[in-house]
C-alpha cells in the first residue's frame, strides 16, 4: 500500500520518482503500482528498494540500500518479426534461385518467421501473396 505524501524527505537527486509503501508486519511483504507515462520513451532503468528509518526525536533519518534490479521501458508496438522465403524441390531442399521453374510443376517455398533477436514465431498467421511477370 503506497502511503499518502510521497517519500517523506527524501527527495532523488536525480529526479527520479519515489513513492513510500508499508510492508506487512507479518512477512514484511508489500505491493506497489507504478505507472508509466503514455508519452514515455525507451531507456534503460533501475527499480530500487530502500529502508528509510528516522529519529523523530533527533530528525535523524537514515536509508539502507536493499536491493536494486534493472528494467527496461520501451513504447508499446507491434512485434517485429523477420520472414525468410525459400523455394524447395519435392524433397525439402534449398533450390539455387526462384527463376528456374518449368511450365506446370508446383512452386514449393518454405516460409521461417523469428524475431530480429531469432527465436522462432511459432503458430503465427501469414498470408503469402504474388504476382506472375513476363
Amino acid at each position: 500500500v503506497a502511503v499518502e505524501g510521497g517519500c517523506g524527505e527524501f527527495v532523488p537527486a536525480d529526479g527520479s520518482v519515489c513513492i513510500s509503501l508499508e510492508a506487512d508486519g507479518e512477512f514484511g511483504a508489500f505491493d506497489a503500482e507504478l505507472k508509466v507515462p503514455a508519452d514515455a520513451e525507451h531507456a534503460v532503468a533501475s527499480l530500487e528498494l530502500l529502508l528509510v528509518e528516522s529519529d523523530a526525536s533527533t530528525r535523524r533519518v537514515s536509508y539502507a540500500h536493499l536491493a536494486s534490479a534493472p528494467l527496461t521501458l520501451a513504447e508499446p508496438r507491434p512485434p517485429s518479426a523477420t520472414l525468410e522465403l525459400i523455394a524447395v524441390d519435392a524433397a525439402g531442399r534449398p533450390r539455387a534461385t526462384f527463376a528456374t521453374f518449368a511450365d506446370n510443376e508446383p512452386v514449393r517455398l518454405r516460409l521461417r518467421a523469428a524475431t530480429y533477436t531469432g527465436t522462432p514465431v511459432g503458430g503465427a498467421r501469414v498470408t503469402l501473396s504474388w504476382e506472375l511477370t513476363a
